[in-house]
């Protein structure tokens, strides 16, 4: 048992190392409106000190090295280097730990590399002008990052697919087939079942046409496919009602973007094996909200009995502000106050009294089964 739980550790490592060095690689020719910002930076500022910052900024340098041209490579080595550099000169102090710091690096970083690369040319209003896109970038950025890592979902979510296939929409397979197509492909199909079906393919349409050039607008064939994959049930059929809108979109448009057509399609196929997505869960409905409200009512008529107290203050509520304030929006409300009420009351009974002494509520007061689901 220990040799295959040591298994799936190194398992996961590798795949954290490969995931680092491949994000690095697709975002380092990230552009928007054709100006070149340094995605990769927002990644390596927002990861905490480590081989997978350091995987991640040598696979932007790769890609630099392969495909793309002075500015770009100046702008993301250098920035990602300075990131990376301030994250390990700051790794053992409370400012690493405030929520602005990664935006505030990745941002300083970026402006650093811009400044030099506007000194070692002419400035002018284009350049000027992608200095500011940078700079409003970058923070966003990395706060999508920070959500990203938090929890993989929603319009974070979106946002990284986004600035992938931006990255890779000017690379160029034999056949003219853009890597950000396929991208974009499997992407969208895998988002294709969920709520993030429109926001996946509006997003990754407009990166991939900000990335490469000429063709059709990929948009409104991403968004069409998208829209007809989420109407069956099965994924393989998903797949097939994915070409074909794709096919329709690309054929009403004139029928010229064959290679974007291929790409969508390859990216489709590919994401095949991917697993299923779970969809989100929805807030909970208003019958959950007033079976809530019931088991606490019910909890408050049990516990103002005098059975518990806490120095004054009613348990009761204490669970009821906690629930009222922080559960009632939360997905798992019904769950943890109706199904299994009485396991979560007596869960807070045992912990309200360190609680209560200390003022204060840490996560090793909870039962490491109620930590680990609460939300």
């Amino acid at each position: 048992m220990e040799t295959i739980k040591q298994r799936t550790l190194s398992a996961a490592r590798v795949a954290r190392y490969v995931g680092g060095f491949a994000a690095g690689f697709l975002l380092a020719g990230a552009r928007i409106v054709g100006v070149p910002i340094p995605a990769a930076v927002c990644l390596i500022a927002a990861t905490p000190p480590g081989a997978v910052p350091l995987l991640t900024l040598l696979g932007a340098a790769a890609s630099c090295l392969c495909f793309w041209e002075t500015e770009t490579a100046v702008l993301t080595v250098a920035a990602g280097f300075l990131a990376l550099t301030a994250n390990w000169a700051l790794r053992d102090t409370p400012v690493t730990r405030k929520a602005l710091y990664a935006p505030l690096t990745a941002t300083a970083a970026g402006a650093v590399s811009s400044i030099l690369l506007l000194l070692s040319g002419a400035v002018s209003a284009q350049s000027m002008t992608a200095f500011v896109v940078r700079m409003i970038t970058l923070p966003f950025g990395t706060v999508a990052v920070q959500r990203l890592r938090e929890k993989p979902r929603g319009v974070p979510l979106c946002l990284a697919a986004a600035a992938m296939i931006s990255g890779s929409g000017g690379i160029e397979l034999p056949g003219g087939v853009p890597l950000g197509g396929i991208l974009a492909g499997g992407f969208c199909l895998y988002a294709a079942a969920g709520e993030l079906a429109v926001p996946m393919a509006a997003l990754g349409g407009l990166a991939l046409d900000w990335s490469r050039l000429g063709g059709a607008s990929a948009v409104p064939v991403l968004v069409a496919a998208a829209l007809a994959a989420g109407l069956p049930e099965k994924k393989w059929q998903r797949a097939v009602a994915f070409v074909a809108a794709s096919f329709a979109a690309v054929a009403l448009s004139g029928g010229k973007d064959g290679a974007l057509f291929l790409a969508l399609t390859l990216g489709a196929l590919l994401s095949l094996p991917l697993p299923e997505r779970k969809r989100e869960l929805l807030p909970p409905t208003k019958k959950r909200l007033a079976d809530t409200a019931a088991a606490l009512d019910e909890l408050r008529l049990q516990l103002d009995g005098g059975a518990q107290q806490i120095e004054g203050l009613p348990a009761a509520e204490l669970f009821e502000r906690a629930a009222s304030k922080v559960c009632a929006r939360c997905a798992r409300c019904s769950q943890c106050w109706h199904r299994e009420h009485d396991a979560t009351c007596e869960m807070l009974c045992r912990a309200a009294p360190a609680i209560r002494a200390r003022g204060e509520a840490l996560s090793d007061d909870l039962s490491p089964e109620f930590a680990a689901s609460c939300r």
